[in-house]
């Protein structure tokens, strides 16, 4: 567009949404990060001719974002969580005789701290680093102060589920996001999974525990063991839930920027998939500890619809003014709750069947990285994790 705005017309239109964007210092090429489940970096001329990806030795679960170039152009970089946290990697050309080869890179961070974003300095002699030390602490609902306090001591968690039987519970550790189970006081804890699990959810016998690792649904035993991956077929398979007589899982479909495609269940005897008939258009679906409610979210309205099991019948239980968080069921089913941090930032509480809603209390900083998770003490008390953690801006010299 021009400098006032006027005459925009489209560039290029990408196979992906472009999530970030820079110009190269000559003015003939920009760094477009698309985004997918593994984000990538694509090239393209200034004029929009030439579209192609980033031409990199990189593997293919590794994100490839913030493309840039120094400011004397000498340098491109990149982020990438190729080794486990975000770092800064520099392109490098391959030498002279090795022309056949696509370039490689160097990565310039310490892998120490989750870099989240990086720029050069003007003088191109050095570059800025944002590090981001993860740390998060668990917060309960206390009745009698009337606000949030430490659950458990800050227990590391972005999440936890109290077990049908109210002996145990299971929790996704954080940062690491693995799966450990103990006692309700903490104690006896044992480490389920070694990899990320989230959105876990008991079974109604409390022998087994669902979760998502964002991309696929599994099951690991109570008493542990090797995960199972319940279906082979699909991707990107969110919020599993288990049915009232634990032969089946409900769940939706969730990529991180398309619309939600409906509710799916899954037959654990045959693994057989089927939409489920009249969530054609919902997500985020739970059943009520009692098994007689499902309630999951809706959208034009943004709402929050609710499933009677004995009727089969869908309603609106209430409407919502901004997308966010997650929720969880009281263990008597007559409440949900959930939290807010944006308009009418608080923890509510959400009676059932009627809809009543409550402020319960403020939220902490839950910031993005745990996606709002809302968890409910065995005596029915909310709690949600704060983050813990520092950020700061560090400075690398080249040499």
């Amino acid at each position: 567009m021009d400098e006032d705005g006027g005459n925009a017309r489209p560039l290029w239109k990408p196979p992906q949404p472009p999530i970030t964007l820079a110009v190269s210092p000559d003015g003939k090429q920009l760094a477009v990060t698309l985004l997918s489940r593994t984000p990538r970096i694509w090239l393209v001329g200034s004029d929009g001719r030439g579209p192609h990806p980033l031409a990199l030795d990189w593997p293919t679960d590794a994100e490839e974002t913030q493309g840039q170039w120094t400011p004397d152009g000498r340098r491109f970089l990149f982020n990438s969580d190729r080794e486990g946290r975000g770092n800064v990697y520099e392109l490098e050309k391959p030498r002279w005789f090795d022309f056949w080869k696509k370039p490689g890179a160097i990565r310039l961070t310490g892998n120490q701290l989750n870099i989240t974003d990086a720029t050069p300095a003007r003088d191109s002699k050095s570059l800025y680093a944002l590090g981001r030390m993860e740390a998060g602490a668990m917060q309960v609902f206390d009745p009698r102060a009337g606000k949030l306090v430490p659950f458990l001591g800050g227990l590391p968690a972005s999440q936890f589920v109290v077990s049908p039987d109210r002996q145990w519970m299971v929790y996704s550790e954080y940062p690491s996001g693995h799966l450990w189970k103990s006692r309700l006081d903490g104690s006896e804890a044992v480490q389920l999974t070694d990899v990320p699990a989230w959105m876990e959810q008991w079974s109604p016998d409390g022998k087994w525990i669902a979760y998502s690792d964002w991309r696929k649904i599994y099951r690991v035993s109570a008493d542990g063991g090797a995960p199972e991956k319940l279906m082979t077929e699909g991707d990107n398979e969110v919020i599993p839930s288990w049915s009232p007589d634990g032969k089946s899982i409900i769940f939706n479909r969730f990529d991180g920027f398309s619309q939600p495609d409906g509710l799916f269940v899954v037959d654990l005897a045959t693994r057989k998939v089927t939409p489920m008939t009249g969530g054609e258009k919902f997500y985020i679906p739970l059943w009520s500890p009692d098994g007689r409610y499902l309630v999951a979210m809706a959208r034009e309205p943004l709402r929050m619809v609710i499933y009677t099991a004995q009727t089969k019948q869908w309603r609106t239980l209430m409407q919502f003014d901004d997308p966010e968080g997650f929720y969880a069921w009281s263990p008597d089913s007559r409440a949900i709750y959930f939290s807010q941090t944006q308009t009418h930032a608080g923890m509510y509480r959400l009676s059932v069947p009627y809809g009543v809603r409550r402020r319960v209390s403020d939220v902490p900083d839950t910031t993005i990285s745990n996606q709002g998770f809302v968890s409910v003490t065995a005596d029915g008390q909310p709690a949600i994790m704060s983050h813990a953690g520092a950020e700061q801006v560090y400075s690398l010299l080249w040499k």
